[in-house]
Parts: C-alpha cells; sequence; structure tokens
C-alpha cells in the first residue's frame, strides 16, 4: 500500500505506428481529454472555459473539445489514422451538416487537415474525460510538485489502516523542516496573506465588540424610591425642551425634584415647580438621572411664563431700530425690539403686527 501511494503512474509512450485513440469531453467549467493507445493512458490535457466561451451551446462547446485535443496532440495525431470518441452524439453527424456557423466553420477547415474517425462513446463509460473537464484547475498546476511531494512523504514516519474503502492516518511525526518549509511557502502566497489579513481585521472588530458588551455586564436599571430627588432630562425632543427657551448652553438636566409616587416599575410621579406647571408629572426612569445630595448641583429653571400652548408670555421694553425693505413692489417696515427676558434677547418684528399687540411702545423714529 505505501509503494501505491508514493509511487507515480507511468504514462504508455505513444507509437505512431499503433492506432491512437482521443476521448474527448466538455462542460461549462472546462475541457477535458485524455489521449489512449492500447486501453493505455499516453497524455492527459485540460483546461478552464474563457469567458466568452461559456456562452457557447453544448454542440459547440462539445467541438471545442475536439479541437482543443487536436491541437495539443497534432505532433502525435498529425499524418496517423486515429479515432476521436464524444459523449455528444450529433458530433458523429458534423461533416454531414449542411447549415454550420463561422465559428464552426473555421473549426471544420483545421480538422479536415487529420485523419480520423469521430464516434459516439456513452458518457458513463468516457469517465476519465469527463471528469478531467469538470476540473475547476488544470492538471498541471497540480502536479508541479508531485516528485518532490513524494519523496517528502516517502520519507515521514507514516501509518496507514484501510476500512471499508476509507483511508485512516496515524499521529504524524513531521519534521521540523519540512514544516518551516510549509511556512515559508504560506508567507510568499498573496492570496493566502490577504485571507490571513481579513481574518485578523474580523477578530480585532469581534474583540471590540466583545468588550462594548462587557460593560453593560454590571449595569442595573435606576431604582429610586419615593422621597429621594432626582434630575429632570432635558431634551428638545420632549416637553421639558419645548418649555424651556432655546439656546446653545441650556443644562442637560433640571432639579432636583422629588419623588412623591411610584406609578409603575419603570414609571414615577415627581413634584415639578410652579415653572413646568404646564408639563405631566409622570416620566420614564430613563428621564431620570439619581440626585447625591449637593448644594452646588440645584439648577434653576428661568423664571418665564408660558402660555398654555406652551408659548413664551414675552414683553416689548423698546423699539431699537426701524427698517424698510421692498418686497414684490410693497414697501414692509420692521422694528427690531428688545425683550424683556433674562437673555436681553431682540428680534425683528413686522411693524403692522407689533402696532395691533403693543400699540403703546411703539416709539416714532
Amino acid at each position: 500500500m505505501k509503494r501505491r501511494l508514493t509511487s507515480a503512474p507511468v504514462l504508455a509512450i505513444p507509437d505512431t505506428s499503433k492506432p491512437l485513440e482521443v476521448f474527448c469531453d466538455a462542460s461549462y467549467q472546462g475541457l477535458g481529454c485524455v489521449l489512449m493507445q492500447e486501453k493505455r493512458p499516453a497524455a492527459y490535457a485540460s483546461r478552464q472555459l474563457k469567458s466568452h466561451e461559456r456562452n457557447y451551446p453544448t454542440h459547440d462547446i462539445e467541438l471545442a473539445a475536439v479541437v482543443f485535443a487536436l491541437k495539443t496532440w497534432r505532433h502525435y495525431l498529425y499524418g496517423s489514422r486515429f479515432q476521436v470518441f464524444s459523449d455528444h452524439k450529433s458530433l458523429k453527424y458534423l461533416f454531414d451538416q449542411k447549415e454550420l456557423n463561422m465559428r464552426q466553420r473555421r473549426w471544420m477547415k483545421y480538422l479536415k487537415d487529420f485523419d480520423f474517425e469521430l464516434q459516439y462513446h456513452p458518457g458513463k463509460a468516457n469517465v476519465v474525460a469527463d471528469a478531467l473537464s469538470r476540473k475547476r484547475v488544470q492538471m498541471s498546476a497540480l502536479m508541479v510538485k508531485e516528485l518532490e511531494l513524494i519523496e517528502k512523504f516517502r520519507d515521514l514516519n507514516l501509518g496507514l489502516r484501510l476500512s471499508q474503502g476509507h483511508l485512516w492516518c496515524s499521529h504524524l511525526k513531521i519534521p521540523n523542516d519540512f514544516l518551516e518549509e510549509m511556512r515559508a511557502g504560506q508567507k510568499e502566497d498573496a492570496n493566502l496573506q490577504q485571507t490571513t489579513e481579513k481574518v485578523k481585521l474580523i477578530q480585532d472588530r469581534m474583540r471590540a465588540t466583545q468588550s462594548r458588551q462587557k460593560s453593560y455586564k454590571r449595569r442595573r436599571p435606576l431604582e429610586v424610591e419615593v422621597g429621594d430627588h432626582v434630575f429632570l432630562r432635558v431634551s428638545q425632543m420632549t416637553g421639558v425642551g419645548r418649555v424651556i427657551r432655546s439656546k446653545k448652553l441650556s443644562p442637560k438636566f433640571l432639579g432636583p425634584f422629588q419623588i412623591t409616587r411610584r406609578i409603575e416599575p419603570v414609571a414615577y410621579e415627581i413634584t415639578l415647580p410652579p415653572q413646568l406647571a404646564n408639563l405631566h408629572n409622570v416620566f420614564h426612569v430613563s428621564q431620570l438621572r439619581k440626585y447625591v445630595a449637593n448644594p452646588d448641583h440645584v439648577l434653576e429653571v428661568d423664571d418665564v411664563q408660558v402660555r398654555e400652548d406652551l408659548s413664551l408670555n414675552a414683553k416689548p421694553v423698546r423699539i431699537l431700530d426701524v427698517q424698510s425693505k421692498q418686497l414684490r413692489g410693497k414697501d414692509i417696515r420692521t422694528v427690531k425690539v428688545l425683550w424683556n427676558d433674562k437673555t436681553n434677547e431682540m428680534t425683528w418684528e413686522l411693524e403692522d403686527e407689533m402696532k395691533n399687540f403693543y400699540l403703546t411702545c411703539l416709539v416714532e423714529k
């Protein structure tokens, strides 16, 4: 068994004085052919289909396998009588066809230089050429290091056992020099290095994700008791953010406010100041932040008057400036108003609207 595994098969040497046989087969993966003499293989050949060849019909692909075989072994076949076997039955009547396309005519012109007989061979019997045509890689690429690997395989301390058609290998004792050669070969492989870099990148991202998830391991939901004080989160998307005048340096939290009742495990009722009386006093736990007693944490709400529609009730102090603009042929007058809030905000308003609401505050310019 060891001799059979470590000995390379010997091909027959073609003899031009004896009849030769060519077995061809094709698939949508590649072309395969075998040169045989007296039922012994003399040579193998195969190749993958090119991108444009994958669009050929089945008849042309099978004919391409025949042309490929004759071009490969033309130095053996030219000038001698031989037989070509294919599992595509329509090729048997190739020379009797009246209508041929341009590709078939070009190939037929090349085939007429050979003296051969094309015969049909069932696909089940044509196993060798069929296997070659379905290979995704070329056999020549697989046999480059064959003899060198066989010599190294023979020197290994290897035990074999056959059981029901399966091959079982015992524990291998591989020398260190053999492993070093394997590592050196892997370092020179550009495709393998690219794959290794991608695997390392995936590992780093998975490690970062796991560390992020571990940060939530000891995290617990906020739990407060009745009588505790909490901060109220300010968000422009909630009612709290709409009540407070919008400004860049607005506080993120207001309070502290005292909890008066627990409605649900995640809902609490708090006591709000008069400035926030228009808000509902029940909040979700995500809008609260536990307060630790410290006088520096007290944040006051702006002393502003809010209407029922949550708009501000501000009054003008005086008119600072007046401007006149032309819009669609009309003269529109605007005034610059100073309001009575803590920010001393100044805005431009229409003069007509200011006359309707704050007539006594206007000053003639």
